[in-house]
C-alpha cells in the first residue's frame, strides 16, 4: 500500500467585521502608529512632565544616596563660605564624592534647591519643626 497524502490546509479568510484581539490589533501597523503617537502626545503634557520630574527629584530617584535636609546642609554650609574639601570630607561616609559635592554647591544638582541663605535656612527650620 502505498502512502496517501492529503491536502488538509485551507486558506485564511479575514473577515474585516470580526473584532481583532490585542495582539492581532498590535500586529497591525496602523493601530501601533496610532498609538505610539497617542503616547507621545501624552508625553508631552504639563501633567506628565510634573509627575515625571517629581518623581525623580530627591529621595524620588532610587540612586540618591542623600536626603534633600542634607543637600540643603551642604549648599548652606558652601554659601557660608566652607571650603568644598572640607564638606566632601564631612560627607564622606555616605558615599559622596567631591565632585558630587561640587555640583550641589554649584546648582548643578539638587537644582530645585534655592541659592540664597535666607531661603535654604527657612527650608531647613521647616524640616526641623
Amino acid at each position: 500500500m502505498g502512502r496517501v497524502i492529503h491536502s488538509t490546509v485551507k486558506p485564511i479568510r479575514k473577515n474585516p467585521a470580526k473584532k481583532m484581539s490585542a495582539n492581532s490589533a498590535w500586529k497591525d501597523e496602523n493601530y501601533r502608529q496610532k498609538m505610539i503617537e497617542l503616547k507621545k502626545e501624552y508625553m508631552r503634557t504639563p501633567e506628565y512632565r510634573e509627575k515625571m520630574s517629581n518623581a525623580m527629584r530627591d529621595e524620588g530617584n532610587g540612586r540618591s544616596k542623600i536626603t534633600e535636609k542634607q543637600a540643603i546642609e551642604i549648599r548652606l554650609r558652601y554659601l557660608k563660605g566652607d571650603k568644598l574639601r572640607f564638606i566632601a570630607k564631612d560627607y564622606e561616609s555616605y558615599g559622596i564624592s567631591k565632585r558630587a559635592v561640587q555640583k550641589i554647591c554649584l546648582g548643578q544638582t539638587w537644582s530645585h534647591l534655592p541659592n540664597t541663605i535666607e531661603e535654604l535656612e527657612h527650608m531647613l527650620t521647616n524640616y526641623q519643626s
